[in-house]
Order: structure tokens, then sequence, then C-alpha cells
């Protein structure tokens, strides 16, 4: 049994990694892509391509229509998530997954389809994982290998003030970009609108399942954490931030102007050396997934099945 599944993002992006994102998905499977176009980019001509990706530009046009522009981008994006939802549901979709741009979804066993179709609740959400740069350089954000689990705050007290896994928390916290993962839902009977992180709405409750895992490649690289947090200060703010992510606004504001201070902002945040890394898979708060290269070009036929290894 199998499901057809569809995937919608906000974005504005650089097309190469955007073009990575999609052919990835692609070859895992889903059926049809939406990608919102929230600032005018080259990345539009260069998706237009494929009969699987589905550009809709958010111009003065769409947003009339839609009663005004929000200035707060989660807002734009849950606006957007809502529109693709009745175009999933008029095209007959199953199933729709609401994730960004740097984020990937990934199956351990079996197909993404197949798993979603045998999961009875309106939504299903994800287990969350969160790459970890081990350096300042990097050529694709999905060059990362290896991811922070999310595991209960209780769990993470012993190794707060261990020197060997220092690296790994910033401020006490031990995720740098979003703690809540995101969500599948179920195309046909689902109730109430599509959040940015999971359901509004309704009172229905939320599936989980182990096997599907969303990797979120958060300010992977340098020039990457530059731009997000340069996107973060003009369309979210800190309201509504974890401590640890106010703290990093406050600091990156302060830097704005002196590139050297700003490259060592990022490493000093982010960059966490292998060896700390290696000891905190000993610990089993970190994990390395392999994803396999050929996941990552342009599609002939869905490859489908295990995107790599997962070495917990």
């Amino acid at each position: 049994m199998t499901a057809r599944v569809s995937i919608v993002s906000t974005v504005r992006d650089a097309a190469r990694d955007l073009q990575r994102f999609a052919n990835y998905h692609l070859n895992a499977g889903i059926e049809a892509i939406f990608l919102y176009a929230d600032a005018p980019a080259e990345w539009t001509d260069a998706m237009s391509g494929s009969s699987r990706v589905h550009i809709v530009m958010c111009d003065d046009e769409y947003w009339a229509a839609r009663g005004g522009r929000p200035a707060n981008l989660q807002r734009r994006q849950a606006i957007n998530a809502n529109d693709a939802f009745g175009r999933a549901r008029e095209l007959g979709f199953d199933w729709m997954m609401h994730i960004d741009q740097d984020e990937l979804v990934v199956a351990r066993e079996r197909t993404i389809a197949e798993l979603l179709a045998e999961r009875t609740r309106q939504a299903v959400r994800f287990e969350l994982r969160e790459a970890i740069p081990t350096r300042v350089l990097y050529e694709s954000r999905f060059d990362a290998q290896d991811f922070k689990i999310k595991v209960p705050e209780s769990r993470l007290v012993p190794y707060r003030n261990r020197p060997e896994l220092s690296r790994l928390f910033f401020e006490g916290g031990f995720f740098r970009g979003h703690s809540d993962s995101k969500c599948a839902y179920r195309v046909r009977d689902f109730e109430g609108r599509v959040g940015v992180h999971g359901p509004l709405g309704t009172d229905r409750p939320v599936g989980h399942t182990p096997d599907l895992l969303l990797l979120h490649f958060d300010c992977i690289g340098e020039s990457d954490w530059r731009t997000k947090w340069l996107l973060r200060r003009e369309n979210v703010g800190a309201d509504g931030m974890r401590a640890n992510r106010k703290v990093q606004m406050n600091l990156f504001n302060a830097s704005l102007g002196d590139p050297e201070a700003q490259s060592k902002l990022y490493e000093d945040i982010y960059v966490v050396p292998q060896e700390q890394v290696d000891a905190a898979i000993a610990e089993g708060i970190v994990e390395s997934i392999r994803l396999d290269p050929d996941w990552f070009a342009p599609p002939q036929a869905p490859l489908g099945i295990g995107a790599g290894e997962v070495h917990p």
C-alpha cells in the first residue's frame, strides 16, 4: 500500500540548494512540490523545468487576493501552506508535508509514501534532527552529516557541564534552530488549518512516527548563517524565540558591519569540533546520517527506498 504525497514550502533561496532540496524529495517519491516564491529570484527559472514542481509567485496580485502581505514570515508561510493544501486536495493527494527549504524528510525504512499510507491520524509529526556544522565553510548546506537528536531536557542535564561536550550547547540550549518538528497532513479528512509546526484549530491528536525523520540543516556554513539571520531580523524578530535564540539575535545585531566579528561569532555559536561530535554520538544524543549523493541529482525515476545509511 502506498500514498500520493506532496510538499509545500515558502522559499527565497539560491538556486543550487533549492534544486538539491527538490531533487532529493522527487527521488524519494514525492509526486508534487509546491514552491511559494516569497521574493523574486533567479531560482524560479531554474526550477521551472519539472512538471512535478509547481511554482506560485507571491507577488502583489497574490497578496491582494488574500488581504495583503503580512510582515511576519511565519504568517506568510501559514497562508501559503493552506493555499497549497487546497491545491493538493483538488489534485487528489493523500498527504501534504509542510517543511522549509533547509529541511529534508528521510524514511529510515521503505518509502515516505508507504509509511504515510499506514498512518490513520489526521497529521503525523516527524522525528526532529538538527545538523551540526563541524567547519565554517560548506559547498552546500546538505553536506552536513551529523545530527543532534531531540531528547527530553532531563536527559541533557548530565552533559551540559562536561568539557568534551561543551560546544554542543549555547546558553544552555542544545538546538540552535527550532525545537519543534514539522508535520505531514492527511488531505482527505484534515480539520483545522495548517500551521508552521503543526495543526491549528483542531483538537484531534497528532500521530508520531520514529520511521520518518525531519533533518533540519540550520545555518550550515557562515554564508548560510548570515543570510538566515538577516532574514530572521527582517521578518521575524525576537518575539516568541527561546532564550538562547534571543541571545543569538542580540549578538548577531551587535556584529553587523564587522565581517571579522561575524565570522568569529558564527564559529563560536555553531561550529562543533569533530571530536566533540564523536563523543556525543557515543552518548546517544547525536547520530550520523550519510545521505546518498545520487538523491540530489536530477531524477530520472523515483529512487524511493533508503536515502542513505543511518548510524545511531
